[in-house]
């Protein structure tokens, strides 16, 4: 696919200051050893309340930004 999100720069992401919250918890239950960033992108790590929020909150965002005239939506744009 070439453009595919790899766990280092979506952990980094994680860890910006303008990261939403839902990713920022993701990312406490990477450090906290609850899952890690490579699980997260394979899906292995969807049973966790972390991640199940953190894709509800994306959910969202995609519908409404879908929403917006003349916007092309992607999920993971703000990181």
């Amino acid at each position: 696919m070439g453009d595919e999100l790899d766990a280092e720069a979506v952990g980094r992401a994680a860890e910006s200051e303008d990261a939403p919250a839902e990713l920022k918890a993701v990312a406490a239950a990477v450090r906290a050893g609850k899952t890690t960033w490579e699980e997260f992108l394979a899906g292995e790590a969807d049973h966790l309340s972390e991640v199940q929020a953190f894709y509800s909150a994306r959910r969202k965002h995609f519908l409404d930004k879908r929403s917006e005239p003349g916007r092309d939506p992607i999920i993971f744009d703000e990181w």
